[in-house]
């Protein structure tokens, strides 16, 4: 919904002065593109983007506000591959990146990770997964992705 989609949005830190709009608008474009549910080479699609995501460290923030927009953007059944790419890229990549996500991922878990029978059982596998890669936050991720704040609407309903 936009009220979800506006709640995502607002979690992002402000665009400072040296925000590049073209890294941002070419991340964004590729991850409409290339990952939709239909595709047949998810895998090789999030590899791909992964290394976009790699070669463009210095705008973390770019590539972070693309996905983040992407994942506030997506219709339910394409949600996880977005989690793949997140989870892809800070496993991965790690860095300035894993900081990033980690800013936002209880308050991105809560309104945007799939509950529904369907994704339920993947994205709980996904989260038992971050406990050496978010340290920290992983305490507040599970409570988050346990408790959530959905409304009957299945719109999310910021606490």
């Amino acid at each position: 919904s936009d009220a979800r989609a506006r709640y995502v949005l607002s979690i992002l830190p402000p665009r400072g002065a040296d925000w590049n709009t073209e890294t941002y608008e070419d991340f964004k474009t590729s991850l409409q593109d290339d990952l939709v549910p239909t595709s047949k080479e998810k895998k090789y699609v999030i590899n791909n983007l992964t290394t976009i995501a790699r070669e463009n460290k210095a705008c973390h923030a770019e590539v972070v506000a693309a996905i983040v927009t992407r994942l506030a953007e997506a219709e339910p059944a394409n949600k996880m591959d977005v989690w793949y790419l997140i989870d892809n890229i800070c496993k991965r990549v790690g860095g300035r990146y894993v900081a990033a996500f980690q800013a936002v991922l209880p308050e991105l878990v809560a309104s945007e990770m799939p509950r529904d029978a369907k994704h339920r059982a993947k994205a709980q596998k996904l989260v038992d997964t971050w406990g050496k890669v978010f340290p920290k936050r992983i305490e507040e991720i599970r409570q988050r992705f346990a408790g959530g704040a959905w409304d009957d609407s299945g719109d999310y309903v910021p606490r």
